[in-house]
């Protein structure tokens, strides 16, 4: 067996057992594995039952070994059913390897990036998937415009109601005042009327206990308003015919279209940067493997 290198890629010579005939298998040495070789040689030759790589002293190496690990540990052994290969790699080369540092290996997995990119077409299944998600994001938005203009009238309708209620509940209490003045001053006398400002006061009082523990809120302004406010809305709402919970549901769904949307903007963002930057690199020096 014969190691040759190239530019980023090693070939291996290889004397299959059936024909007898040297065979070049390409290897990248980061990338690439000893699995990876080990299968190319079984599925050229049907008649190789057992393929294995040792290491000196007759140490298996595992498939997910690199064959740039397997070239910086030195000579090794390649063995194909019973027949040995003793491999001997020149000092040099052996170097040389060792001097690829982590960015040359970073360039290495940024290139099979974009490679697998470029090759399963993922740039433009995100292109189709942004212009699907826009064209959703309008259709909903298109529905959300007539529910909410259905929306702010009974909304406008219940803010009315409340302010009335309100209004209401003030001419109740002036109402009760002159009522309690006129029997002071007119029909009868302060000693008459003093019980019945305390009854009158107490049972106030007890009416807002009772509303209290009925709805575990306190009775005040804002409280009551947005109480009004919730009621009328549901009585509207059930009256016109307008659904709280599928408007619910649109606008819960038309937030997550949107940041759906927004973060796969981001990812093209960044897949353009990184192409950019490939090309820069792939431009500058393109044998970082360069043995």
């Amino acid at each position: 067996m014969q190691a040759q290198k190239t530019c980023c890629e090693f070939l291996y010579l290889v004397s299959l057992p059936s024909r007898n005939e040297p065979v070049s298998f390409t290897c990248r040495p980061v990338t690439g594995t000893i699995g990876d070789l080990l299968e190319q040689i079984k599925e050229e030759d049907r008649g190789v039952d057992h393929a294995a790589i040792y290491a000196q002293g007759e140490i298996r190496l595992a498939s997910a070994t690199t064959i740039s690990q397997l070239l910086t540990m030195g000579d090794f052994q390649l063995r194909i059913n019973d027949i040995r290969h003793q491999i001997q790699l020149p000092d040099d080369q052996i170097a040389r390897l060792l001097l690829v540092n982590e960015d040359n290996e970073m360039a290495a997995i940024k290139q099979l990036v974009h490679s697998l990119h470029s090759s399963l077409g993922i740039a433009e299944f995100q292109f189709q998937h942004h212009k699907k998600l826009t064209a959703k994001r309008d259709e909903i938005m298109k529905k959300l415009k007539k529910c909410q203009l259905v929306k702010q009238k009974i909304d406008e309708d219940a803010i009315k109601f409340s302010q009335q209620m309100h209004t209401g509940a003030m001419i109740g209490m002036s109402v009760l005042w002159g009522i309690m003045a006129r029997l002071t001053w007119w029909e009868y006398s302060w000693d008459v009327i003093e019980p019945v400002t305390f009854f009158v006061t107490y049972g106030g009082a007890i009416c807002c206990y009772t509303f209290y523990l009925a709805t575990k809120t306190l009775p005040e302004y804002e409280h009551m308003t947005n109480r009004w406010q919730l009621l009328k809305t549901h009585k509207l709402s059930t009256k016109r015919g307008f659904s709280i919970e599928d408007y619910n549901l649109l606008s819960h769904e038309y937030a997550l279209v949107c940041e759906q949307i927004d973060r796969l903007e981001d990812e093209l963002q960044l897949l353009l940067t990184e192409e950019a930057e490939y090309e820069d690199d792939t431009g500058a020096d393109d044998s970082f493997l360069d043995f």
